[in-house]
């Protein structure tokens, strides 16, 4: 009898002995014990996870080796894309637009050249979505604006465009804006004009000066000014005269540089040179 239950029992004692392990492999398998990856795709994102080997699978981590071909993350969705490069559309007073343009393009940007202010007529070339317009006006800076170019560049900046004016610009206005742009400046005319400034940073940090080595001197002409309302100050002179602002029209914006261009001075400082780059960096990002 002995041996008739031990025969007998034998084969559900070894199942019961059996029972929990086959339990806990089906639960390990059902419940993500196996090696399955997750689906690989082209941007090298498989998860990230173990190798059938053990080693750690980098596809999901890396740059796939392409990191140096601008920076692929190796993620459609994660990639770190570079700042956008700004266009410029330029228009020279007949001397110093070389200098600016010499400057735009060492920083990588675009310039569209449209001549001398005086000779645009506001449709060719075509302002466009440019992101920032230079009005220069120096060495020439008594002739009449167009009444098309005006229309485009009120049109511009009440769109979101920024516009920078400069010394002459806003000189010419002293007695009353002949053109509706003239009207959009961010200080008005006070009683005069100067030449030899210091130029002190008022709003420290603001992206106008960065990089911009400061305070620095310049023989230049300006104008004596007075800060519109709702106006914001950059930088001033010693004798609290404003010499960098800016002003929001409609969407846009208008910055004065309060400085001759080469009325005065036949090199423009490479500080104010900075700060034209500067400002059309920041048009991408406002």
């Amino acid at each position: 009898m002995i041996v008739a239950n031990v025969e007998t029992s034998f084969p559900m004692t070894f199942s019961r002995l059996l029972g929990p392990f086959f339990l806990i492999t089906w639960t390990l398998l059902a419940f993500g014990c196996t090696d399955e990856a997750k689906p690989n795709s082209d941007s090298g994102t498989d998860g990230g996870g173990l190798g059938m080997d053990g080693s750690t699978d980098m596809d999901g981590g890396a740059a796939d080796g392409d990191a140096g071909d601008g920076g692929d993350a190796g993620s459609d969705g994660g990639d770190v894309l570079p700042p956008r490069k700004p266009t410029v559309f330029l228009i020279d007073d007949s001397d110093a637009g070389p200098q600016f343009k010499a400057a735009f393009e060492a920083a990588g940007m675009t310039v569209t050249e449209a001549g001398n202010y005086y000779d645009w007529d506001g449709v060719t070339p075509a302002l466009g979505d440019h992101d920032v317009a230079v009005l220069l006006q120096g060495k020439s800076y008594s002739s009449d604006i167009a009444e098309a170019m005006d229309d485009a560049l009120v049109a511009y900046v009440e769109g979101g465009g920024v516009l920078i004016r400069t010394e002459w610009g806003l000189y010419n206005a002293r007695n009353g804006a002949d053109v509706d742009i003239d009207l959009m400046f961010p200080v008005k005319y006070d009683s005069g004009y100067d030449y030899v400034a210091t130029w002190n940073v008022v709003e420290t940090n603001h992206p106008f000066l960065a990089g911009v080595t400061a305070p620095f001197s310049s023989d230049a002409g300006y104008s004596e000014t007075v800060l519109e309302a709702d106006a914001t100050l950059i930088m001033k002179s010693d004798d609290n005269n404003p010499l960098l602002t800016t002003k929001q029209f409609g969407k846009g914006h208008v910055v004065h540089v309060n400085h001759d261009m080469t009325y005065t001075i036949s090199t423009v400082e490479p500080q104010i040179l900075k700060i034209f780059v500067n400002i059309a960096h920041w048009s991408t990002s406002k």
